[in-house]
């Protein structure tokens, strides 16, 4: 066999090493990550907040006298609405976070026990209570911002079903324990009073839980259904404030505050496989 011969033998066997390795995946072929652009919105139900007996000096000169008023807060219902991203560097498993206006308006409610004492000649007590009834909605809200975590079940199906959980903080807007309100005393001067004094604007803990279907499989929009219950970190009342005290700050503690809500949404895939479709 000649030289030239044996080259070329040589050069063949290195032309057909490649084909006799086995194929790889190529990087192209690789999934990309999913990030997943949301807003929503939803109606979030009524609850109770705190009822309290609360005493209440008759502003009248001379010996002390007490008027018993019947105090109630509640959270109305209302809408809530949030954006969200989500990153999904596998499947079925995705981290993000949500900015969200939660519903929380305070409802409140005054009675008296009894009848008010007629010796209070401007009936301002009873002229606080009506106040505190007649203005009985608190245009407040809570602003959340949340980290949250993302379960799904086959999110190439046409219907995927997902749990997600989050925690973070809220800012409250207004205070849920104060309750105040004008009243007219001797030449019609009317002055604030004041019967239950709590904290300002507050910052507080929030999280949230929530379970649903999301409806596209592995088109770029989805349309998503779910439950969800915001849990906020609210200050009530337990107990009553001294009837005398010039800051009549009630006993009070942060409770957890569930929210629950029916919500939808569209949800704008940005990355990830696409499946064929016929």
């Amino acid at each position: 066999m000649s030289v030239r011969a044996g080259a070329r033998r040589l050069w063949l066997a290195v032309a057909l090493v490649p084909l006799a390795l086995p194929p790889h995946r190529l990087s192209a072929q690789a999934a990309a990550p999913e990030i997943v652009l949301s807003a929503s919105g939803g109606y979030t139900f009524s609850r109770p907040l705190w009822t309290l007996r609360q005493l209440v000096a008759v502003p009248v000169p001379g010996p002390l006298l007490l008027d018993t008023f019947l105090l109630a807060r509640g959270l109305a219902p209302g809408w809530s609405a949030w954006v969200g991203i989500t990153w999904y560097p596998r499947r079925i498993v995705g981290f993000g976070g949500e900015f969200g206006w939660v519903a929380a308006q305070a409802r409140s409610n005054c009675a008296f026990q009894g009848t008010p004492h007629p010796i209070d000649t401007y009936q301002q007590n009873a002229q606080v209570c009506g106040g505190i009834a007649l203005d009985r909605m608190l245009r407040t809200s809570a602003i959340a911002l949340l980290g949250t975590a993302t379960l799904r079940a086959g999110p190439r199906h046409d219907v995927s079903p997902f749990v997600k959980a989050g925690v973070g903080l809220t800012l409250l807007g207004q205070s849920y324990i104060d309750a105040r309100a004008a009243a007219a005393g001797a030449y019609n001067i009317s002055r604030v009073r004041i019967i239950l004094l709590g904290p300002p604007r507050l910052v507080t803990w929030a999280a949230t839980l929530a379970a649903g279907l999301s409806f596209g499989g592995a088109s770029a929009y989805r349309l998503r259904v779910e439950v969800r219950d915001f849990v906020l970190g609210i200050p009530v009342v337990t107990g009553p404030a001294a009837p005398l005290a010039e800051n009549p700050v009630p006993p009070n503690r942060t409770r957890a505050i569930h929210r629950f809500t029916l919500a939808i949404g569209l949800d704008l895939v940005l990355g990830g496989p696409r499946r064929r479709r016929y």
